[in-house]
C-alpha cells in the first residue's frame, strides 16, 4: 500500500481515538466503564493497528521495533500460564474496569509501530499530529470545564444524565489529566515558534490561538484535580527552562501552571466533586498499595523474568497475600478512623467458587459505621492497580517488560530533543508523562497515544526543514 494510506490512518485514527464511545443504559445512575469508555477504544485500537501492520512490522529492523516486540513476547508468555490455568476472559480482555489484558497489548504495540513508522518516512508529519492532539486536548479540556460547571453533554448523550465529576471522553479525571498533559506541552512549543511566522500559510494566520489553547488545557488539567498530571507539567516545564533559558517560556510555562492550580477556585464546582488538591490521603494510599505490589511481585511464579499475566495484582491480593494487609489502603481509601482495628476476619467463600467472587467479613472491636450503625462490613478485594505505570507491567509481565517502558520515557525524550521548541516540547511531554506514571497507572483510554509520541520520538531520527515553517521539526 502507498505510504499515504498509513500516514492519514495513523492521523484520523489519533484524532478519534479519545472519541470513541459507545453509549450506556440510559437513564441509568451508573455505566460499566468498559462498555462505554473501554471496549470501543480497544476494538477501534486493534481494528488500526491490523490496518497499520503492513508498514509497522517494518520497524522490527529497528532498536525501537526489536524492544516493542522483545515487551511482546514477554507479553505472550506471561500471559500463557494464566491463560490455560484462570478465566481465560480475565487474560485476553485484563481486569474489571481495565480491559488492558492480551488484545490490548496487540494493539497498543502494533500502534506505537505504525507512529514510528509514520514519522520515520515522514518527519515533517509530526507538526500535523501536533495540531491534531492539540485540537483534540482542548475540546477534551472545554468538556471537562463544562462537566465540572453541570453543562456538559457527554453525559445526558450517553446516559441521560450528567456526570458528577470532569471525565472528558475517557471516563475518569486522571485519566483525562493524562490526556491533556503532552498536548499541552507541544501547545507551548507550537506558540514558541510562532515568532517567525511566514505569510500565506495557514497555519500561520492561526498561530494566535495556540497559547489560547494551551490556557484552555491548563485550566481543564486544574479541574480534574490529578496532582500526578500537575506534578508531570512542573517537571517538565522546570527541565525545559533548565536545558533552554527564555523568557518567553518562562512566563508562559508559570502561566500555566498557575492556571492549572487556579482552576478550582476560577471555575465553579457546580457538581460537589469534592477532592481537592491538598488532601493528602491519595498519597499515603500510593506508599500502601506499592507496598502491597511489592508483595505481588516476590509472590508471583516466574518472577523477575516473568509477570503473572494481565490480572496479577489482583490475582496476588486474592490468593498470596493476607487480606489483613489490604485493611489498612481500606481504612485510609474509605476513611475509617485510626482506632478501627479489625477484631475478626472470617473468609464468605470456599475453594469452589471463582476466585473474583471472594468476599471476608471483618468485625470491628470497637468500631461501627456511621451510616449503617453496625460493627461488621462485608470486604472484596477491588484494588487491581499499582498506581505506578512500572510496578504494574512487572507484576503483569515480568521486570524486563517493565524496564522497556522505563526506557522508553526518558530514552525517548533524549531521541526527541532538538534546537526547536516542538521538538523540546515533544522531550519535555514524555519526562512529564513518565513523572504522571510513578503515580498513575497505564490505561486503554489514553495510554495508545502516549505510545504515539514515543513512537514519533524515536522515528524523528533527523532534522527535517518544513516548507513555510519556522525552522526543521
Amino acid at each position: 500500500m502507498d505510504h499515504r494510506f498509513f500516514y492519514w490512518l495513523f492521523w484520523t485514527s489519533a484524532l478519534l481515538y479519545p472519541f470513541v464511545l459507545w453509549p450506556g443504559r440510559f437513564g441509568a445512575a451508573w455505566v460499566n466503564p468498559e462498555e462505554v469508555w473501554i471496549f470501543p477504544k480497544v476494538v477501534f485500537l486493534l481494528l488500526v493497528g491490523v490496518l497499520g501492520m503492513v508498514e509497522g512490522r517494518r520497524a522490527l529492523t529497528t532498536p525501537f521495533g526489536l524492544l516493542m516486540a522483545l515487551y511482546l513476547g514477554l507479553v505472550l508468555l506471561s500471559s500463557f500460564r494464566p491463560l490455560l490455568t484462570d478465566d481465560p476472559t480475565y487474560t485476553l480482555l485484563g481486569g474489571e474496569g481495565r480491559m488492558d489484558g492480551l488484545l490490548y497489548q496487540i494493539g497498543l504495540v502494533l500502534f506505537a509501530l505504525l507512529a514510528f513508522r509514520v514519522f520515520q518516512k515522514e518527519p515533517r508529519g509530526f507538526r500535523a499530529f501536533s495540531y491534531v492532539l492539540l485540537g483534540s486536548t482542548a475540546f477534551q479540556s472545554l468538556l471537562l470545564l463544562l462537566q465540572r460547571l453541570g453543562l456538559e453533554p457527554i453525559g445526558p448523550l450517553l446516559r441521560g444524565l450528567p456526570y458528577e465529576a470532569p471525565v472528558g471522553t475517557v471516563g475518569n479525571p486522571g485519566m483525562a489529566a493524562g490526556l491533556l498533559l503532552p498536548g499541552l506541552l507541544l501547545g507551548l512549543g507550537l506558540w514558541l515558534e510562532r515568532s517567525a511566522p511566514r505569510r500565506g500559510h495557514l497555519k500561520d494566520r492561526f498561530s494566535f490561538l495556540f497559547f489560547p489553547l494551551t490556557a484552555l488545557m491548563a485550566l481543564g488539567l486544574g479541574v480534574t484535580l490529578n496532582r500526578a498530571g500537575l506534578l508531570g507539567l512542573t517537571v517538565a516545564l522546570g527541565l525545559w527552562l533548565l536545558r533552554q533559558r527564555s523568557l518567553h517560556l518562562a512566563l508562559t510555562g508559570a502561566l500555566s501552571v498557575l492556571l492549572a492550580l487556579s482552576a478550582p477556585t476560577l471555575i465553579p464546582d457546580r457538581q460537589g466533586f469534592s477532592k481537592e488538591f491538598s488532601n493528602p490521603t491519595t498519597g499515603f494510599t500510593r506508599l500502601l498499595i506499592w507496598k502491597l505490589a511489592w508483595e505481588g511481585i516476590r509472590s508471583t511464579p516466574g518472577q523477575p523474568l516473568l509477570g503473572g499475566g494481565p490480572d496479577a495484582f489482583r490475582v496476588a491480593l486474592l490468593t498470596r497475600i493476607p487480606f489483613e494487609r489490604l485493611l489498612e489502603e481500606y481504612r485510609l481509601e474509605y476513611g475509617w478512623p485510626k482506632g478501627a482495628k479489625a477484631k475478626e476476619i472470617k473468609p464468605l467463600w470456599t475453594s469452589q467458587d471463582p476466585l473474583r467472587s471472594r468476599a471476608w467479613l471483618v468485625l470491628f472491636g470497637n468500631w461501627r459505621d456511621e451510616r449503617t450503625g453496625k460493627q461488621a462490613k462485608i470486604l472484596r478485594v477491588y484494588l487491581d492497580k499499582a498506581h505506578n505505570l512500572f510496578l504494574d507491567r512487572w507484576l503483569s509481565y515480568g521486570l524486563f517488560a517493565a524496564l522497556v517502558w522505563v526506557y522508553f520515557y526518558p530514552g525517548g525524550a533524549l531521541k526527541a530533543w532538538g534546537d526547536t521548541p516542538l521538538r523540546q516540547a515533544l522531550a519535555t511531554g514524555l519526562i512529564g508523562l513518565f513523572v504522571y506514571y510513578l503515580f498513575w497507572f497505564p490505561v486503554p483510554q489514553v495510554e495508545p497515544l502516549h505510545a504515539a509520541l514515543i513512537g514519533a520520538a524515536f522515528g524523528l531520527s533527523r532534522r527535517v526543514e518544513l516548507p513555510g515553517s519556522p525552522g526543521p521539526v
